[in-house]
């Protein structure tokens, strides 16, 4: 790429991150909208620039990092728990179901049982945000988030929540 379109990419992307910022503002002190003149801003969504403004962002901080075991393994099975699905009524579905979800008491089973049971009344257990891979052509699984438990089983029992925090204090 010739080094003169590279800049112009570049300051393109900057200018419109700049604007995209100014809306954030503008709609977080109240002004009425349109928060900005460009039509893209106008037209379509697009997530906080900061995503620990989001909603579910704020819920995952306040509700699931900060509630619970403070242990490294803990806080990372929940976090991780959260994020595979990335849904406030899934989380909130599985406390009520089971109670306090921690690595110590999770079973496969029981969680499955539960997700399950609320794909069977149509209920939706992923966020539409993103989509998550969840790897089922290697687990063998036909159910997403089987394959997404068993991944978060593999992560736990290969130990990453102390290899990352190992790493973290390098």
């Amino acid at each position: 790429m010739p080094v003169g379109l590279f800049v112009a990419a570049w300051a393109t992307y900057w200018r419109f991150a700049a604007e995209r910022q100014a809306a954030f503002f503008r709609r977080h002190l109240g002004e009425p909208p349109p928060w900005s003149d460009d039509e893209i801003l106008q037209t379509y969504k697009f997530t906080n620039a900061y995503r620990a403004s989001d909603r579910v962002s704020q819920y995952l901080i306040r509700n699931v990092i900060y509630r619970g075991p403070e242990a490294t393994d803990e806080v990372f099975f929940r976090t991780i728990l959260f994020k595979l699905f990335n849904k406030i009524e899934t989380w909130e579905l599985l406390n009520r179901e089971l109670g306090e979800l921690t690595w110590d008491t999770y079973s496969f089973e029981r969680y499955d049982r539960v997700l399950t049971s609320a794909m069977d009344r149509k209920e939706t257990i992923y966020s539409a945000a993103y989509i998550m891979p969840s790897g089922s052509r290697q687990n063998g699984s036909t159910k997403k988030h089987r394959s997404h438990l068993r991944l978060l089983e593999r992560m736990m029992d290969d130990r990453l929540p102390d290899h990352i925090a190992t790493a973290c204090a390098s």
